[in-house]
């Protein structure tokens, strides 16, 4: 009888405790989406090396992490290749969260802010009101309408009178607004910041603005579990480590805090602006 007790009890440790080992060991791979940033994902593939480096050492699981920023490609792949966590731009959340199962667990501190801002800037006097426009706005962060309509003009884009065109190249946006070769072009609150300097700043006007916004978020993919919560102490943890400096420079990020509560409400799962 008590060899049969404890044949059970190594029967049971065995299941429960390999499991355990298990969950620990499965990867915790990672995509960063960011439609319209520079480079491409052959470049930025380094970057992504070293921030799975860096998890996976805190975490002891291994990480692999790729990097996207063509909106066609980063869905394909989120369709054929799931990962189980990301970061990625407020407009891909916004959108595309409830087709792949978002959940936000942290944000993105760039600048060291909590919260973002897109202006609307079309040449001086040329108009105050954005019904009056024709034309193109370009933008780094127009990359899906959807989003930008909504949040700027509280309208879906087909029922604006002008288009939104993404673009990687924001400087020439500017330049082409100030030029009047585009209606007008949309910056985030670092390209507003760093654009005052040029003289081209000086010939645009502010007509339209988003208030605060959330800036990127880390999303987990699918259902939750123990290493949700192990990930957001490491991420958050970022902004205090020293030996995390370089990697947070290289995502543009100070560090990543708490997951705005707002997210949840900016999420669009049918073809009109959240109220």
């Amino acid at each position: 009888m008590r060899v049969r007790r404890l044949i059970a009890l190594f029967a049971f440790l065995a299941s429960v405790f390999p499991l355990a080992a298990t969950a620990s060991a499965q990867p915790l791979n990672f995509v960063v989406i960011q439609p319209g940033q520079p480079g491409s994902p052959q470049e930025a593939q380094p970057v992504m090396d070293a921030i799975a480096a860096y998890v996976s050492e805190k975490i002891d699981a291994p990480v692999e992490g790729v990097y996207f920023n063509e909106l066609p490609a980063a869905l394909e792949f989120l369709q054929n290749t799931p990962p189980q966590w990301g970061i990625v731009s407020f407009p891909v959340f916004a959108v595309h969260a409830g087709e792949f199962a978002m959940t936000p667990i942290a944000s993105s501190r760039p600048g060291g802010e909590q919260k973002d801002r897109w202006r609307l800037l079309v040449p001086h006097r040329q108009t105050t009101d954005w019904r009056n426009l024709s034309g193109t706005i370009q933008g780094t962060v127009l990359y899906e309408p959807a989003a930008a309509a909504c949040l700027l003009f509280g309208e879906m884009p087909q029922e604006l009178p002008f288009a939104l065109e993404g673009t990687r190249a924001p400087l020439q946006a500017v330049r082409a607004a100030a030029r009047g070769q585009v209606a007008g072009v949309v910056v985030d609150r670092l390209q507003h910041e760093a654009f005052q300097a040029l003289p081209a700043a000086g010939e645009l006007s502010e007509i339209a603005d988003t208030g605060e916004i959330p800036t990127s978020p880390v999303v987990w993919f699918a259902a939750m579990d123990e290493r949700t919560g192990r990930l957001q102490e490491v991420l958050q943890a970022m902004g205090d480590d020293p030996d995390a400096a370089d990697l947070l420079r290289l995502l543009q990020t100070d560090g990543f805090g708490a997951a705005a509560p707002e997210l949840a409400r900016w999420r669009f799962d049918d073809a009109r602006c959240p109220r």
